[in-house]
């Protein structure tokens, strides 16, 4: 019987790429056990108005993501299977957008890392991903 050589799939590159996914990972899950609860943030109120059973579409907003959290809020209408899907999402999209840099690159090297750690750990897409809210709607929504 003969072992698998994995010395030529898991080179030096690969593993720096599976390392800044684990970190990516980690950092996910610590801001998401960070919140004891999801918050609404920007205009992520009109789209899970909009993903309620019989709520009238927006005209002026796409329906793809109003329907996908349709489909997740029939799943659970807890809002932190969103925010869990969410960051995973995130995960993912990093990993396309690793892949396609990889294949647009002369040759493996640290371009594709460079677009996997900015995709991972760019500010933006955390913020996104965490809906953290602003200060005004925090306290409106203890008002109420």
């Amino acid at each position: 019987m003969t072992a698998v050589r994995w010395t030529g799939w898991f080179t030096p590159e690969r593993r720096a790429a599976a390392a800044l996914v684990a970190l990516g990972a980690v950092l996910r899950a610590a801001l998401f056990a960070a919140q004891p609860e999801p918050r609404v943030w920007f205009d992520s109120g009109t789209y899970l108005f909009r993903s309620l059973p019989g709520a009238a579409p927006a005209l002026d907003r796409q329906q793809g993501y109003s329907w996908f959290l349709r489909g997740l809020r029939a799943i659970s209408p807890d809002l932190r299977l969103i925010q869990a899907t969410q960051l995973t999402l995130g995960l993912i999209t990093a990993l396309l957008f690793y892949g396609i840099a990889r294949r647009l690159a002369p040759r493996p090297g640290w371009a594709p890392l460079a677009a996997l750690g900015l995709c991972l750990f760019w500010p933006t897409n955390l913020l996104l991903e965490t809906r953290e809210p602003r200060r005004a709607q925090r306290g409106a929504r203890q008002a109420c």
